[in-house]
């Protein structure tokens, strides 16, 4: 039967799940000491674009390579990413907890959210493309919202992949476990993947 060759589109389909799966657990690892999550995070990224173009390597060895390439370039990435996170956190509660005025809270809380998803969107393409080249951080942010401004609905649906697990978490009933299982096993990976097909067809390259 054709869905048992060793070529079937079924085999190849399913391949690729494993190689995404095995990619995913390693990023999670990479991810637990906090600071790293940046350069586990283009690390992924740089193995799944390899993982896309079937060029031939290992897993293990690729993922390694890419997530020493920028390390410090990364870890800078990731305390400003960081910072913002919190800042914003703060801003959201502050908005929604602290503030009296509720018609001024709803207005705030508004305004916040939507300079954190402008902020989101014109970062998109910081982590995926931060392995390659030998910018410092400041200019990749550049770079990132520079292709914002040109490719905006490509940075839209990323940011969309990008905060979907947190909308999962806190919008559905039973959401957060569900987020933290299957965006720990695949799914991360499985959005990375998106990322770089969207980015191909924007002709947006690494380099």
């Amino acid at each position: 039967m054709k869905a048992f060759r060793q070529d079937s589109p079924f085999n190849d389909f399913m391949s690729t799940l494993g190689d995404l799966a095995v990619v995913n657990m390693i990023w999670l690892v990479c991810c637990l000491p906090i600071v790293t999550i940046g350069a586990s995070t283009s690390a992924m990224f740089d193995l799944v674009q390899g993982l896309r173009r079937q060029e031939d390597t290992h897993i293990l060895s690729r993922f390694f390579r890419a997530f020493g390439r920028r390390f410090t370039t990364s870890l800078v990435l990731t305390l400003l990413y960081l910072t913002f996170i919190g800042l914003s956190a703060f801003d959201l509660w502050y908005a929604s907890r602290a503030m009296e005025d509720t018609d001024l809270a709803s207005l705030a809380y508004g305004v916040t959210l939507t300079l954190i998803c402008l902020v989101l969107a014109g970062t998109a393409f910081v982590f995926p493309l931060a392995s390659s080249g030998g910018l410092s951080a400041w200019k990749q942010v550049k770079r990132s919202a520079r292709l914002a401004l040109l490719h905006p609905l490509t940075a839209l649906v990323m940011t969309a992949l990008q905060v979907l697990p947190v909308l999962v978490s806190v919008l559905i009933p039973g959401g957060l476990p569900f987020t933290v299982f299957f965006w720990s096993i695949i799914l991360t990976s499985a959005s990375a993947w998106l990322d770089t097909v969207l980015m191909d067809r924007a002709g947006i390259g690494r380099g």
